[in-house]
């Protein structure tokens, strides 16, 4: 109930608060004026060498973002990594782990599950099958990942406000929910304020977008989201096209910040559907398919279906549970500019 209450008051804008939120939000503020002191002081420090930031050979691009949940980075991680797979570089790619307890780096292997390592870098995995480590300190992961394997460009997922690595490249990533009522935390969901960043991915709904890259001094890129093709969770092999499903009522099963998105393509398909929202990194348990109302299908996202168990068809009786897959197109002038940082020799560390 807190969590939606701040959820609420994060992401509505001033002018449109409640009389509750509106108190709520002026007591928080003396706060978020403190931490946006101290992360700008922090960044100061790193930036002017005054605290110690670890730099490797190697490139390093950070894909992250700047609002508390998700903004839909781990598709770009995906999309980014194969598309440089496919020209010959070897990635290596690091995360922090949320959610999983981990006291010293782990190397993902196929036996792992999303207990062990986190569901993000878990999905990476399964979608890339690139050498992915995983450690809250992202110096201890990156130095083990390149002591076990040769690579020639790191990925961050996530680690924009982890300034103990230095890092070439950092690309923001946003989604609808935009800069929210564009307070720092706790008052609101902002990590830290715009600053300098190198590329800005966002939806096609993003209104003050030109003034966040015009602050930022970034190349803005717009994200397309598309998603054509579901499998079912227990026979992966059985796929459809979406418009298969034209018609059909299903309840849509998300642990993801905005499932909005998610929501439009299928209803643009023509299928009606019920949005069940789930916490961000919640694992997927019997009491979620509790009391649902009767639909054909229940579709869930594949960073939800990574953290279901074997049961879990069983969980939901006669309602075949679909994956629906979601792909990004990356620009080629994206692309290009990372594959000429992974071939230079001479490169230009930041923070």
């Amino acid at each position: 109930m807190l969590y939606n209450f701040l959820y609420s008051l994060w992401y509505t804008p001033r002018n449109q608060l409640t009389f509750l939120q509106t108190v709520i939000f002026f007591l928080l503020l003396p706060f978020s004026y403190i931490y946006s002191f101290i992360v700008e002081f922090k960044y100061c420090l790193y930036k002017n060498n005054i605290l110690y930031s670890y730099a490797n050979h190697i490139p390093i691009v950070v894909i992250g973002n700047i609002i508390i949940g998700g903004s839909g980075k781990t598709p770009i991680v995906i999309e980014l990594a194969n598309e440089l797979k496919k020209r010959g570089i070897k990635v290596g790619i690091i995360s922090r782990g949320y959610g999983a307890n981990i006291s010293k780096p782990i190397i993902i292997q196929d036996f792992h599950k999303f207990n062990d390592v986190g569901d993000e870098p878990l999905l990476i995995y399964h979608k890339t099958k690139l050498p992915i480590c995983v450690h809250p300190n992202r110096v201890l992961a990156l130095e083990y990942l390149l002591k076990h394997h040769k690579i020639d460009i790191i990925l961050s997922d996530d680690g924009l406000q982890h300034l103990k690595l230095k890092r070439n490249i950092e690309c923001v990533v946003f989604n609808s929910n935009k800069l929210g009522n564009q307070a720092l935390l706790p008052a609101g969901c902002l990590r830290e304020n715009v600053r300098q960043w190198d590329y800005t991915f966002y939806p096609n709904n993003l209104d003050e977008i030109e003034d966040i890259i015009s602050k930022s001094k970034s190349k803005g890129f717009r994200i397309i989201r598309q998603s054509k093709y579901l499998y079912l969770l227990d026979k992966p092999y059985n796929i459809e096209e979406i418009n298969f499903f034209k018609g059909k009522k299903a309840i849509l099963m998300a642990g993801i910040a905005n499932p909005k998105s998610l929501s439009k393509i299928l209803q643009e398909a023509g299928i009606e559907v019920i949005v069940q929202q789930l916490k961000d990194h919640e694992a997927i348990t019997p009491k979620h398919f509790l009391n649902h109302q009767k639909v054909d299908l229940i579709i869930i996202t594949e960073k939800d279906a990574i953290k279901c168990s074997n049961s879990a068809q069983t969980w939901a009786e006669n309602i075949p549970i679909w994956v629906i897959t979601l792909k990004i197109g990356l620009p080629s002038s994206f692309i290009d500019d990372i594959t000429q940082l992974a071939h230079n020799t001479k490169i230009k560390h930041k923070i």
